[in-house]
């Protein structure tokens, strides 16, 4: 879960505050999320540090219309595996979110988009958060991300991309990256639960693997 644990941060500060305009932007996408909720509820329920995230999402999926505080519900989800040793965020990360890989890369990018004062989502530049333009050093790196896949770390704004032949890189490919967010499933760091002893998880099957 190395990738959500990166972003995880940056995703909590955006809720705060935006929870209705979010919920908004994600109204009419119940098949979306409501089968991801389903699937985060099975996931906190070994950890009792989850409980107020597990009575949220119950009283989320008890709605039949517009499954209003989604994004409170993943704020809590979130603010609890932030508090968490360092050591231990990993692996509950994988128990919490592994069977919801595939479906949080559509819904982050939903979380994340930008929300003005007026409390209504509206569309604008994507910010590439940890990501510096080698050529003007711009950070983050705003708009289209321009990544050269002949170096190992290398990354344009668009700005920059069009020149970039006075930076040595005119015959070097790129791949364009627009959102942030991965566009394959994550790669979850473990597949379930150890620790025994630890305080993590709770019932039957303490300290074993989920398969």
């Amino acid at each position: 879960a190395s990738v959500l644990l990166h972003f995880a941060p940056a995703i909590l500060a955006h809720l705060l505050g935006n929870e209705a305009a979010i919920d908004q932007h994600m109204s009419g996408k119940q098949e979306l999320m409501r089968p991801l909720l389903q699937a985060l509820r099975e996931g906190v329920e070994p950890f009792p540090q989850f409980q107020e995230a597990q009575l949220a999402i119950d009283g989320l999926l008890a709605q039949t219309e517009h499954l209003q505080g989604c994004a409170a519900a993943l704020g809590v989800i979130l603010r609890v595996l932030c508090s968490l040793p360092v050591e231990q965020r990993p692996e509950v990360a994988a128990v919490v979110f592994g069977g919801v890989a595939e479906r949080l890369v559509h819904v982050v990018p939903l979380l994340m988009q930008p929300t003005p004062r007026g409390g209504s989502p509206a569309t604008g530049p994507q910010v590439h958060h940890g990501v510096v333009c080698d050529g003007c050093n711009a950070s983050p790196l705003v708009g289209p991300r321009h990544k050269c896949m002949s170096c190992s770390d290398y990354d344009l704004c668009g700005a920059c991309y069009p020149r970039r032949a006075e930076l040595q890189h005119a015959d070097h490919q790129f791949q364009t990256v627009e959102s942030p967010w991965p566009s394959v499933p994550w790669a979850w760091a473990g597949d379930g639960c150890r620790g025994e002893g630890k305080g993590w998880c709770k019932g039957k099957g303490k300290g074993k693997r989920r398969k």
